[in-house]
């Protein structure tokens, strides 16, 4: 039996047992609630619930049983799909059923045409205006796809950047929007700000900053099935979860209940965008929403102190960085708005979000946590299908809270660690002391060596580590607000047994002809003669031949070595006496 059969089985067995709950009330709820539970939960495959809960507690064993939306006080709003709303009724809790937001078009019949980023496209035209970006604006976007839905739409997404086709040791920064399908309005705004980008390259200073020296990656529509739920040719019907029922920003690996959270398999959506972040190395990234309107940090998954619950989890060790850049994000959205926007009592425009409400499986605490990148959520309109009247002024409000945001990655510790011998890049493990905890630390990139940490004003002590390499200190590294430091470090390797000073440096060693295919000659000088090993080390540290107690009269000797038994690459000459250790580093040609 497939997969696909066996998921509408089970679905169909959640209506029959929703039926019986219809026809035998016994949790002393109104018949007329279940029936519309079911009528919904049949057409679209979910529900919305709203109920009053006074309990955090309870808050949170709901999150564990279904997506809690939204909690404003003690109003909490739910969302669930068949099997999730069976465990929900085995609560006993009173509710009242939702109905889903329907979006009503302007006068007249749906015309599916972008026209100054005020109207929702096609899907079709979706798809055609991400191509239209990379067609004519080639030498600085391309497009790619990050995989497929499940309904076989494409998760489609751009780069930005100004050498477009060649990775480059710039910082990568994602904005995604929309993983939840009805909440549009970062969608349209995600389309209008590429366009900005690409179109203002040319005559904006602060935008070609901004491409000059980052690849931005936008992917504006994560859930498509979702978003046109209702067909292609409309966002009407949009439904929050994708064409398997499934909450995607509940669909995460997770820092607190570890793989599959929500009990399903990874669905199409989640794996892609899985898989597609582990190519890159993403220094800052955010997920757009709607529903309210703040910037939601991790971690979603723990919360602080709580008087009620008697529990305790520190917060992540960067929050004062991520309460610097949401409250900027807030900050300058307020400023920009006419006013009410942004401005929850509750939460100033920023809040951590598990002590908002705690989730588990989203993607803001899976890329925090799992891949050392810097995420937040952002909730950008209390509406979730943005009416389209008002997707312009939605743009107004953000577009410069969009900038802000990405260009944090340009601030922080930059640095390279490379190997001190071979000047080769190296993946490292930057750790800062008496500060880390939780996933925090960074790692350089393997290709480049490169790596980012961003951090609010303050000093910090490094250590750098590597496996084959001496571990190095840096104590007190400035760091200054929205500024960057450059580090250039590197590693002595252990495996050679020698540290950096050993290097020669004196022309102790002579080798010719580099790069050699056949016979090496080595030429030594050395300050005092006696009896020398001379060793060839492979790039890992491997000891490939061995040539012990060769006499070095006064004046130096040559000492030819035939390496034409070596594979192509870098190697090392290293000479040793009793006292001093030389290296030099060799190419073999193929």
């Amino acid at each position: 039996m497939s997969e696909a059969v066996k998921s509408i089985l089970k679905h169909i067995f959640s209506l029959v047992i929703i039926t019986l709950h219809v026809m035998y009330p016994v949790y002393g709820q109104p018949d007329n609630y279940a029936t519309e539970a079911a009528k919904y939960l049949k057409e679209r495959g979910e529900v919305d619930l709203k109920l009053i809960c006074n309990d955090r507690q309870l808050i949170n064993k709901l999150s564990k049983i279904l997506s809690v939306v939204h909690v404003d006080g003690n109003v909490v709003t739910c969302n669930a799909s068949a099997d999730e709303f069976i465990k929900f009724l085995e609560l006993g809790k009173e509710y009242i059923v939702i109905p889903p937001a329907v979006y009503h078009y302007a006068p007249g019949d749906y015309k599916g045409v972008v026209e100054d980023w005020q109207t929702y496209p096609t899907y079709e035209e979706y798809d055609s205006i991400m191509h239209d970006f990379a067609s004519k604006y080639p030498d600085i976007c391309m497009i790619d796809t990050i995989g497929y839905s499940v309904g076989g739409r494409l998760l489609l997404v751009v780069k930005i950047s100004d050498n477009v086709t060649e990775p480059e040791n710039e910082p990568e920064v994602l904005l995604t929007s929309t993983m939840h399908g009805n909440e549009t309005g970062g969608y349209v705004l995600m389309l209008r700000l590429i366009d900005y980008l690409l179109e203002n390259y040319s005559s904006s200073k602060n935008g070609a900053f901004l491409v000059n020296n980052l690849q931005i990656w936008i992917n504006p529509l994560a859930n498509p099935d979702g978003t046109y739920a209702g067909g292609n040719h409309t966002v009407s019907g949009a439904t929050r979860r994708n064409a398997n029922s499934a909450d995607l920003n509940r669909n995460f690996p997770d820092p607190e209940d570890g793989p599959h959270p929500d009990g399903r398999e990874y669905e199409p959506e989640t794996t892609s965008m899985m898989e597609f972040m582990a190519k890159h190395h993403f220094v800052i990234s955010a997920n757009f929403h709607s529903g309210a309107e703040v910037v939601n940090y991790p971690w979603d998954t723990w919360q602080t102190y709580d008087e009620n619950e008697q529990s305790f989890h520190l917060p992540h060790p960067d929050d004062n960085w991520f309460q610097l850049v949401s409250k900027e994000y807030a900050d300058t959205a307020q400023f920009f708005s006419p006013g009410g926007y942004f401005t929850n009592p509750a939460s100033s425009g920023f809040i951590l979000g598990g002590n908002w409400y705690m989730i588990n499986g989203g993607r803001q605490d899976y890329v925090t946590y799992f891949l050392q990148g810097r995420e937040v959520t952002i909730e950008i309109d209390n509406s979730y299908i943005t009416p389209e009247n008002d997707l312009d002024d939605l743009w107004n409000y953000n577009y410069r809270s969009f900038l802000n945001y990405i260009s944090q990655a340009l601030y922080g510790i930059h640095g390279e660690v490379t190997d001190s011998v071979t000047g080769q890049p190296l993946p490292a493990k930057i750790w800062i002391e008496e500060h880390d905890q939780d996933s925090s630390h960074v790692y350089s990139d393997s290709i480049t060596g490169e790596f980012i940490r961003l951090l609010t004003e303050g000093k910090y002590n490094l250590s750098i580590t590597s496996d084959g390499y001496e571990e190095k200190k840096l104590d007190s590294i400035d760091v200054i607000n929205y500024q960057s430091n450059q580090l250039q470090i590197k590693l002595v390797p252990v495996s050679y047994g020698i540290t950096e000073e050993w290097v020669d440096k004196q022309q102790v060693l002579k080798l010719y002809p580099d790069p050699v295919s056949g016979i090496l000659y080595i030429e030594i000088k050395p300050e005092i003669p006696g009896l020398f090993t001379i060793e060839i080390i492979s790039i890992d540290g491997r000891t490939l031949s061995c040539s012990d107690k060769i006499n070095i009269p006064y004046g130096g000797t040559v000492v030819n070595t035939d390496v034409s038994r070596l594979k192509g690459g870098i190697y090392f000459i290293r000479l040793r006496n009793m006292n001093r250790v030389w290296v030099k580093k060799f190419i073999k040609s193929e």
